[in-house]
């Protein structure tokens, strides 16, 4: 990414102390998957998406201790809403009308939009954006997902106009190693990083997030890890991670699952909805 780099006089706003990178006009955190964007920029990316002329209505609450990181004014927890679509999880809105949200956040509303707009969103996808002529939804949502390094991971074509969600890949580019076999690699496929070796998989936590709100209809916020870290390491950070039922879980990056063991996962965290064909696509076959 020629235009993508760290500066060190931006820090994150959630993790404290951690550097942001600056990707055009936004700002972001590669060790939680924040981003600091304009309201305008994600309404654009959200219009793409459903091919609306909706607007994000962003209505502030309480304020934070947390600082913008670019005017260091402080952040509010805002209640946001697109069109008739709300959207769920923390976000933080600056005076300045920029907005700082999670990854996982993100993708959720993203997958709202999509699923509240039914056919259009597939009828979008194939129009040019704003009527410029030119972007299409991806090429709309390229920005976002280059930002990130990262290529936007879509739903099934059969279900595309019903299912189409992003997943946005922080860790696209580097190389993860495999907490189970030593010395080998995983790749990223779709939602998740395989190993060829024991067929484990690692998945992020925006993208599990997706999984399992995909599944239940509600946004996935598991609870705090317990207990004391076991002896696998977490791919993306090399933090011992806590075992867990179906897991092994970083606090910070995703959870790791030995073969077969994410489809058990998918459906305990998404009781008591069970969908077999949400299952069976989120776990590619």
């Amino acid at each position: 990414m020629a235009d993508a780099y760290r500066d060190n006089i931006y820090r994150c706003p959630t993790c404290g102390n951690a550097a942001l990178r600056t990707f055009g006009k936004r700002l972001i955190c590669d060790e939680c998957g924040g981003m600091l964007l304009t309201a305008e920029d994600l309404t654009d990316a959200l219009r793409a998406i459903d091919g609306s002329t909706s607007n994000l209505v962003l209505a502030p609450e309480a304020v934070t201790a947390k600082a913008c990181p670019r005017c260091a004014r402080e952040l509010a927890r805002a209640e946001g809403t697109y069109g008739k679509v709300k959207l769920r999880g923390e976000l933080l809105a600056c005076p300045d009308d920029d907005v700082w949200l999670r990854a996982e956040v993100m993708t959720d509303a993203f997958a709202r939009v999509s699923r509240a707009a039914g056919p259009r969103a597939a009828h979008a996808m194939r129009q040019p954006v704003g009527g410029s002529g030119g972007g299409t939804m991806s090429s709309a949502l390229a920005g976002i997902s280059d930002a990130f390094g990262a290529k936007l991971h879509l739903g099934g074509r059969s279900k595309l106009a019903r299912t189409a969600s992003a997943f946005v890949s922080v860790f696209a580019g580097r190389r993860l190693a495999c907490p189970e076999c030593t010395g080998s690699a995983l790749v990223l496929d779709g939602e998740r990083w395989r190993c060829g070796g024991c067929a484990g998989v690692f998945v992020e936590a925006a993208a599990l997030a997706k999984m399992v709100g995909e599944i239940s209809g509600d946004l996935y916020e598991p609870a705090a890890p317990t207990g004391a870290p076991g002896v696998r390491e977490c791919p993306a950070c090399s933090a011992k991670m806590f075992s867990e039922e179906h897991s092994d879980r970083c606090a910070a990056h995703g959870r790791w699952f030995a073969a077969d063991a994410l489809g058990p996962f998918l459906q305990r965290a998404a009781e008591p909805v069970k969908r077999a064909g949400w299952l069976g696509r989120l776990l590619g076959r």
